[in-house]
C-alpha cells in the first residue's frame, strides 16, 4: 500500500486527526513511511498529543489547532506547514459534523430544522474541504505533484433522512472532489473520495458525552440533567469545560444538573474537577452529590452528602422523612469521624486506586493486541470492548466458568438490545491489587473461546 500510495518522504496534511478516523489514518501515513505529518484538530490538546504518537511511529510532526471553516485560519497553518516543511504533498479532508447522531429518532425532520445548525454542518464538512483544497493546491500545484484525499459519507451517496444537510454537505463534497480531479490532473494532483458507512469513532461513542447533543434531546417534559464523574460505568473523568458546558445547558433552559462526584477523592487530577461553586447564582442550577460511604469504604452504609439550594434541601429532607424512619446513625456517625480523622489514610487510599489504575493501562496492550478496545479508565472502573463474536452477557457467565474472572456486562447499562451494551464491560478493580491485575491479564491474554 505505501508504494501505491507513494508516500514514502512525503509531508501529509490530515484534518480532523485529533481522533477516530482521522487518528488512524495520521498514525498509518508516519508508520508507512511519510516524512512528516501535520495534525490538525480543533482541540489542541488532542492535536498534540497525536502529534507525539506520529513521532513515535517515526515520522515528524506538526501539531495545529484551528477550525476549517475558517479560511483565514486554515490560510495560516498552511503558511505555517510551508515554512516548517516546504510544502504539502498528502491532503486528506477529514474533518467533519455529523451533528447529533447519538440519538437519531430524537432528531427533528429538516422542514422544522434550524436553520443556524445548517450552517455550521455545511461549514465543517463542505466549506472545510474548500478551504483546506484551496490552500494546499498552490502547492501541490508548484511541486507537480499531488494527493487529496476527501472523506465523506455513504450518507452523501443514498441520503440519510435524519441527516438532510450533512448528506447535502458530502454529496458536495464528493462532487467538488470530482471537479478538482478534472483541474488538477494535468498538474500530477489526483482527488479522491472515500465514502464511510457507519463508523465507531470518538464522535459517535466517546464515553465522554456531549452538551450539544444534549441539547438536542431535551423536551418539554425533561426537568433534571445528571452527570456522574469520575463516571460508572465507564470511569472517564469529564474535563472541567464539560461539566461547564452541562451547567450553562441546564442554566439556559431552566434545568438542573445534577453531578453526582461519588468518586471524586480517586480521579487522577488533583486539581478541582470544576470551577461551578465559584458562581454566585449556582444554587439556582446545580445540586451536587458525594458519598463518604466510597471515600471511607462504609460497607453495607450509604452515607452521602447533597449540596444545594438551601430551600430545596428543605423539600429533600421532608421527602426523607417519609420514606425512611429513624435512619441508622452508625454510618454517619462513621462518616463524620472519618472527616475528622482520616485525611491522610484516605490520600493513601487514592495512591493505591491510582496505581491500580496504573497497572491497568500497563497491561492493557497485552490485549489490545488479540482485539480488545480499552474505552474509558479511572476511579474504580475500567470499562473495555471485547472481541468475540457473543454477546457481552453471555461472555461474562462464560469468563467466570472458564477464567475465574467476574465481571458486570455492558448490557447492564445500556437499553435493551444495545449493540454497544453487547460489545462491552465493565472492570471493576479497586479491591484487586498489581498482582492480582498482573493474572487478570494473564487469564485474558490465553483466553480462547
Amino acid at each position: 500500500m505505501s508504494e501505491l500510495l507513494a508516500i514514502k518522504g512525503r509531508t501529509a496534511f490530515v484534518t480532523g486527526a485529533g481522533q477516530g478516523v482521522g487518528r488512524q489514518v495520521a498514525l498509518y501515513l508516519a508508520q508507512h513511511g511519510a516524512g512528516a505529518v501535520v495534525v490538525n484538530d480543533f482541540h489542541a490538546e488532542r492535536a498534540e498529543s497525536v502529534a507525539a504518537e506520529v513521532e513515535t511511529a517515526g515520522a515528524k510532526a506538526l501539531p495545529l489547532a484551528f477550525d476549517v471553516s475558517d479560511f483565514e485560519a486554515v490560510g495560516a497553518a498552511f503558511a505555517k506547514v510551508q515554512e516548517t516543511f516546504g510544502s504539502v504533498d498528502i491532503l486528506v479532508n477529514n474533518a467533519g459534523n455529523a451533528g447529533p447522531t447519538s440519538r437519531l429518532d430524537d432528531l427533528v425532520p429538516f422542514w422544522e430544522s434550524d436553520p443556524a445548525e445548517w450552517r455550521r454542518w455545511m461549514a465543517t464538512n463542505f466549506d472545510g474541504v474548500l478551504n483546506c483544497t484551496r490552500h494546499a493546491m498552490p502547492l501541490m500545484v508548484k511541486g507537480g505533484y499531488g494527493r487529496i484525499v476527501t472523506v465523506i459519507s455513504d450518507a452523501g451517496r443514498v441520503g440519510e433522512p435524519h441527516l438532510a444537510v450533512y448528506s447535502g454537505a458530502k454529496a458536495g463534497a464528493a462532487g467538488f472532489m470530482r471537479a478538482i480531479a478534472k483541474a488538477g490532473g494535468r498538474f500530477g494532483i489526483t482527488a479522491n473520495c472515500v465514502a464511510l458507512g457507519g463508523t465507531r469513532t470518538p464522535a459517535v461513542a466517546d464515553l465522554i458525552p456531549d452538551a450539544e447533543v444534549a441539547r438536542q434531546l431535551i423536551t418539554d417534559r425533561t426537568r433534571i440533567i445528571v452527570l456522574v464523574s469520575p463516571n460508572n460505568p465507564g470511569g472517564v473523568e469529564y474535563p472541567a469545560e464539560t461539566i461547564r458546558a452541562f451547567y450553562e445547558l441546564a442554566r439556559e433552559t431552566g434545568l438542573k444538573l445534577i453531578l453526582d462526584e461519588t468518586y471524586r477523592d480517586f480521579r487522577k487530577d488533583a486539581a478541582p474537577a470544576h470551577d461551578l461553586f465559584t458562581d454566585p447564582d449556582w444554587a439556582e442550577t446545580l445540586i451536587q452529590l458525594y458519598s463518604f460511604s466510597k471515600a471511607y469504604r462504609l460497607t453495607g452504609h450509604r452515607v452521602g452528602a447533597m449540596t444545594a439550594d438551601a430551600a430545596l434541601l428543605t423539600e429533600v429532607e421532608k421527602f426523607i422523612d417519609t420514606v425512611t424512619i429513624c435512619p441508622n446513625q452508625l454510618g454517619q456517625r462513621a462518616a463524620l469521624w472519618g472527616m475528622r480523622n482520616l485525611r491522610q489514610w484516605l490520600a493513601g487510599e487514592r495512591d493505591e486506586i491510582l496505581d491500580r489504575r496504573a497497572a491497568i493501562e500497563e497491561g492493557f496492550p497485552r490485549i489490545a493486541a488479540k482485539g480488545w478496545k480499552l474505552l474509558g479508565l479511572g476511579a474504580y472502573f475500567a470499562y473495555v470492548e471485547h472481541p468475540f463474536a457473543i454477546a457481552s452477557d453471555e461472555l461474562a457467565r462464560r469468563l467466570v466458568e472458564e477464567a475465574g474472572i467476574l465481571l458486570l456486562p455492558g448490557t447492564m447499562f445500556t437499553p435493551v438490545g444495545s449493540e454497544d451494551g453487547e460489545l462491552q464491560l465493565r472492570i471493576a478493580f479497586a479491591n484487586i491489587d498489581r498482582a492480582g491485575i498482573g493474572r487478570f491479564f494473564d487469564r485474558l491474554e490465553n483466553l480462547a473461546l
